[in-house]
């Protein structure tokens, strides 16, 4: 989603110039801890500050927001692309962090949409001001939403979902897409009309089978598709047909619905299956090899 295993800003701003056709924010947590994907979207809202590296709680000091944003700040400047993609902390999952971190579930949704909304804008406005002819793309990086898949999660809970998630992508100034990366209700996302589909086809399951006609119709709609064709974990990847295979399979299935085939061929984006943080520097170059020869494939070959 954007995370990076780099702790040097130079080095990690050349490896996304090297390894994409669409430059996208870096985040480096292992820089600072302010960049890991909680923190530096929740620090100093709703009360809650870092607790640690991974986690928010409530009544915690804010820490600083320039290191949170110099990652970003130093990279845009020396970015002339036109488009450039960046992420955010989605709503569901940020509450849900704060929740654990103790704050007042009564009014934890109601302060965190606006505030939220408040702070992606900011973030928006950074990126024109600092590439002010790019076109920006913006994802909600949501992995929380796999507790509702679409056999899981209470009624009035899917409620509450669809109601914060949309407030939040009514609210903010860039229509933005979803990204999951386990095997949530897709059919709740696609009710949301979101820019993007964002999703790990190794982890697209029941989730996905039981609502692939919202999802087909959704992208007849217009919402484009990111493919998450190659894993990010620390272990043996599948082999190239087994990831093409993969593809193969969720995009027969959404034709079949009645999705398009051209814009899910021509126009989608094609991504790891989430961020690279997580590895080393070594991993993360091998993903990146493994997801250009996966869209080699599909552009050179007769892979549908």
């Amino acid at each position: 989603m954007g995370s990076l295993p780099h702790t040097d800003i130079v080095d990690a701003g050349t490896f996304v110039r090297s390894t994409t056709t669409v430059p996208y924010v870096p985040q480096l947590p292992n820089r600072h801890t302010s960049e890991g994907m909680l923190v530096q979207w929740g620090d100093g809202l709703v009360g809650c500050g870092a607790a640690g590296a991974y986690a928010l709680s409530y009544g915690e000091p804010p820490g600083d927001r320039d290191e949170a944003t110099l990652t970003a700040r130093e990279f845009l400047v020396t970015t002339e692309a036109p488009v450039i993609k960046t992420q955010a902390t989605g709503p569901i999952t940020l509450g849900l962090a704060m929740l654990a971190g103790g704050v007042d579930s009564t009014t934890l949704w109601d302060a965190l949409v606006p505030s939220l909304i408040g702070r992606i804008d900011e973030h928006i406005a950074l990126i024109r001001a600092l590439a002010p002819n790019a076109a920006i793309v913006l994802i909600l990086d949501e992995p929380s939403l796999i507790a509702w898949g679409s056999e899981r999660g209470a009624d009035a809970d899917l409620g509450l979902v669809r109601d914060v998630l949309g407030a939040v992508m009514d609210g903010v100034s860039i229509r933005p897409g979803i990204h999951c990366c386990g095997d949530p209700d897709w059919g709740l996302i696609a009710e949301l009309e979101p820019r993007w589909f964002s999703w790990d086809i190794a982890a697209l399951g029941v989730g996905f089978s039981d609502r692939v006609e919202q999802v087909a119709a959704a992208i007849a709609g217009g919402s484009r598709v990111m493919w998450g064709v190659t894993p990010t974990v620390l272990m043996p990847m599948p082999s190239l047909d087994a990831m093409l295979g993969r593809y193969r399979l969720a995009m027969a299935r959404l034709v079949v619905e009645g999705a398009p085939l051209g814009p899910m061929h021509d126009n989608a984006w094609y991504t790891p299956a989430c961020g690279l943080a997580g590895g080393t520097i070594g991993n993360a170059e091998h993903v990146m090899e493994l997801v250009n020869q996966v869209v080699d494939e599909i552009h050179h070959a007769d892979v549908l």
